[in-house]
């Protein structure tokens, strides 16, 4: 699935803002790669960054969306 996601240019960026707690105002942001499957579904770190760095592909990821 990431080999596949590397060589069809399926890894995109996600942003989301980080929330004050207190005042539920946006007070940061943070970028998140996301994968897209061959079917078409988002799949967040959690589901892959791992795997990726088990199989020696988290610098090839890393290069992509640099």
């Amino acid at each position: 699935m990431i080999r596949d996601a590397l060589d069809h240019d399926r890894l995109k960026l996600f942003i989301q803002p980080v929330f004050e707690v207190g005042s539920r105002r946006p007070v940061t942001w943070e970028v998140l790669v996301t994968l897209i499957d061959a079917g078409g579904k988002v799949r967040f770190p959690a589901e892959f960054i791992q795997q990726a760095e088990s199989l020696d592909l988290i610098q090839k990821v890393d290069q992509k969306v640099a």
